[in-house]
């Protein structure tokens, strides 16, 4: 065999065991997502066995990092306030004296009524369990589908680059064996 067909043959194998060894990694972390037994094995996607703890951790970390209670809170009371100052702008518009006078009371009012919403409201929000709860009713296939439709694109590039680390090494290896 001559040596452009070694690198060759070596490069397009190290390619297509960099990209299936991509592609088989990837599709493990969620198939299968019911236990298999194979012998004293038992195979299970990643993600599918271990989803109640994946669940809580992103629960976590998201309510903490991203989204929290205080996040939440605060844009209900932006938005009751501006609805109530709208609302009582509204109406003060149809009483053109008085109704000057009392927009400046109107906004005072709003902030005071949306303030004490959000405080009654405080503790009753658990942005953590909601999304705890949220991510426990998709199921793993759904779970699959939203990861993939996120970083479907970044999956296949990183795949191949694996072909091309892949064909890399195949082609070093046969100019290396080819040296021996």
């Amino acid at each position: 065999m001559t040596l452009l067909l070694h690198i060759l043959l070596s490069s397009a194998f190290g390619a297509l065991i960099g990209y299936t060894a991509n592609r088989l990694a990837i599709w493990m972390l969620f198939h299968p997502a019911d236990p298999v037994k194979v012998g004293p094995v038992t195979l299970q996607g990643v993600i599918p066995k271990r989803r109640r703890e994946l669940i809580e951790r992103t629960a976590e970390v998201t309510s903490r990092r991203i989204l929290s209670d205080k996040d939440i809170l605060e844009a209900i009371r932006r938005a009751q306030e501006e609805a109530i100052r709208d609302a009582l702008e509204e109406k003060l518009a149809a009483l053109p004296v008085v109704g000057k006078v009392l927009s400046r009371l109107a906004a005072s009012v709003s902030s005071a009524a949306a303030s004490k919403v959000v405080k009654w409201m405080e503790g009753r929000i658990d942005v953590r369990s909601l999304i705890s709860r949220k991510m426990s009713e998709v199921s793993s296939r759904e779970l699959d589908m939203i990861f993939k439709e996120v970083i479907g694109r970044e999956l296949a590039y990183i795949s191949l680059n694996d072909a091309a680390i892949g064909a890399i090494v195949g082609a070093v290896e046969a100019l290396v064996l080819s040296a021996l």
